[in-house]
């Protein structure tokens, strides 16, 4: 089962704020013996998404424009071209 993003939000907040208080740092992120990455909370849901694909394809999915387009223009909305 994959986490709603506001559930893995609030994990990495938690989790960001306790490395800061320790002073701490998150391990980098794909690119392999670069240097930590601070400790923010984007950085903590970044490492969460590299660490649970599921969650990452659970969360693009949700937020996928193409389906949302789709949604407005079987509903009758014609969005404006450039």
């Amino acid at each position: 089962m994959t986490k709603a993003y506001q559930e893995i939000e609030r994990e990495a907040m938690r989790e960001a704020q306790a490395l800061k208080f320790r002073g701490g740092s998150l391990p980098p992120l794909y690119a392999h013996g670069a240097a930590n990455a601070p400790c923010t909370k984007e950085a903590a849901i970044a490492r969460h998404y590299e660490e649970n694909p599921e969650d990452y394809a659970a969360y693009r999915a949700q937020h996928n424009a193409k389906a949302l387009i789709a949604t407005l223009e079987a509903a009758g909305i014609r969005l404006a071209s450039r």
